[in-house]
Parts: structure tokens; sequence; C-alpha cells
């Protein structure tokens, strides 16, 4: 009968590879775990109880597979938790991306449209006080129109800086790999939106001189504007101070400027909340509330003069 052979540096090269896959398991945290915690402490306490004839009769390979075993569900489990951290991110750009877009039409109506009426009205009025065969009455009723005006388009501009700030808010939560097919694009400005209802969102059609209209110059003087004079409303800019109470207290009947070209007017409306910016409910002729609308600047606001419904296209 032949001697059995001498397997004692299988025996310690197991013990050697037994014990590092034990420490890498240490190391890298997954002992915190239950479950690994559970299997890696049986394999190590299985080598500690297993006799040498177990080991050379082929159970030591049994246990060096276990253990490598625990290392790939180790593995496995970390590209998961690494595939579910991009996929989290991803949907927040996402997210953000649709939102931005969605300002970005907002703004593109105000400078198209908007803007065009005002400077269109303003031509007119200016050429109307220039002629020298207008009579005074005239100019001076055109000079309080243009006033008018002047007061509109401070208005939109403030409009679309309130859209500019919530864009650059939207923007942090943006992945920055252009790269990677399953993130939505982002425009770089308004020009490269479809045009929306500044007030709902949904998307409009505009008449040809209103597409037609160069809004390049106007972009540049509204982001210079928001750049530098800009002051967006600090959080809880709008709570109660000692001595300093909002101009207008919640649950007041107020009238709300709202609306574009002949839509545009002043509309029964009530005061949801008044902390950090105005959120106001837009009323129906039966007080009830017929849309609400957050982040309204004070200037649309004021003190109830007549009734006035919405009309929405």
């Amino acid at each position: 009968m032949a001697e059995p052979q001498d397997h004692v540096k299988d025996i310690e090269q197991f013990k050697t590879d037994l014990d590092a896959t034990f420490e890498k398991l240490k190391k890298t945290g997954a002992l915190a775990t239950p479950k690994y915690a559970s299997s890696a402490y049986d394999v190590v306490n299985d080598f500690h109880k297993t006799k040498n004839y177990e080991i050379l009769t082929g159970n030591a390979q049994q246990h060096s597979s276990k253990a490598a075993q625990s290392e790939e569900v180790l593995e496995d489990d970390a590209s998961n938790k690494e595939a579910s951290i991009g996929n989290s991110l991803k949907k927040k750009h996402n997210d953000a991306a649709k939102e931005i877009i969605v300002l970005y039409g907002k703004q593109r109506t105000l400078c198209s449209k908007d803007m065009y009426d005002i400077t269109q009205t303003t031509k007119e009025l200016q050429e109307t006080i220039a002629n020298v065969e207008t009579i005074e009455a005239v100019k001076v009723a055109c000079t309080t129109e243009l006033q008018k005006q002047q007061d509109e388009l401070k208005a939109v501009r403030d409009r679309y800086c309130v859209f500019e700030n919530q864009v650059d808010e939207l923007k942090k939560e943006l992945v920055q790999d252009t790269n990677d097919a399953s993130l939505t694009f982002v425009p770089v400005d308004c020009r490269d939106t479809h045009p929306l209802d500044p007030d709902n969102g949904k998307a409009i059609t505009l008449e040809a001189k209103y597409i037609n209209s160069k809004i390049h110059t106007i972009i540049e003087g509204f982001g210079k504007y928001y750049k530098n004079d800009y002051n967006p409303p600090a959080p809880g800019a709008g709570a109660k101070r000692k001595g300093r109470e909002p101009k207008f207290a919640k649950g007041l009947k107020v009238e709300v400027q709202w609306g574009s070209g002949v839509r545009r007017g002043w509309y029964p409306a009530q005061v949801a909340d008044n902390e950090g910016g105005y959120t106001i409910n837009y009323l129906d002729e039966n007080g009830k509330i017929e849309d609400t609308e957050k982040n309204v600047l004070v200037t649309r606001i004021r003190k109830p003069k007549n009734k006035r419904q919405r009309k929405d296209a």
C-alpha cells in the first residue's frame, strides 16, 4: 500500500488563502452586513473544526469555493449599488432638465411676444409724441401710456429673472456628462425651446411676427440685469418681522395682474401664502379657487378695484 502524500504545503496554502479572503472581506466593511458576516465566519470556523484528512479528501476545495463565492457576492452587490446610485443621479438630472425646458419655454414667450408688443407700442407712442402735428392733449395721454409700457417692460423683465433664478437652482441637479445618451438634453437658453404660456406652461403657437422677432438683444439685456441687479427673494424673505409686515396678508382678497397681450389684466384672487414669496389662488365668479400661482411678484398684486374674470385661451 502506497504511503499517503505529504499535503502539509497544500494545507498551509489553503489556510493562507482563506485568511487573505477573510481579511479582504473585513476591509471592505462587508462583515457589517449580516448575510456576508454569517458566510465569512462559517468558512473560517469550518476550517478550524476540519481535520487534516477531510481537507486531503477534497473538503479544502469546497471551503475555498465557499470563500470565493462570498467574495463574488460582495463584488456583485457593490456593482449593483453603484448602478443604483448612477440611476438616481440620472433621474434627478432628467427631472431637472424637463423643468428647465419648461422655464425656458416660458421665457421664450416673454421675449418673443410680450417684449415685441411692448416694443412696438412704445415705438408708436414715441412717434406720436414726436409728431409736431399732435395736439398737446394727445401727447399727454401718450406720455401717460408710455410710462405704463415702461412698467410693463419691468414686469416682464422681473418675471424673466424669476424663471432664470429657478433654472439656476435646477442646474445644480444636472450631471455633467454630455456623452450619455440616456440624459435629457438641456438647451443653452430659451431660444432653443418651443414657446410656452408663462402662466400655465402649456404649448402655444405664436404668429410669424413673434417667431421672427430678434430676441438676442433682449436676452442679453435681461441676462445682464439678472447677474448685476436682480435680487432673488431669500428664504423666508416674506416672513413676518418685528415692525415689518408683508404688504398683503394671508387670506386677503386681492387682484393680480395676469396674462399677456389682450388677455393681460387684473383678476380676482386671494393670498394663500406670503412667506418666501407670494402664493396666489385665482378665484372664479363664485369665489372658488380655479388656479394657483407661486412666486408672484408684489408688483403684480393690488387691492381689489374691479371684477374681471380670467379668460384662458
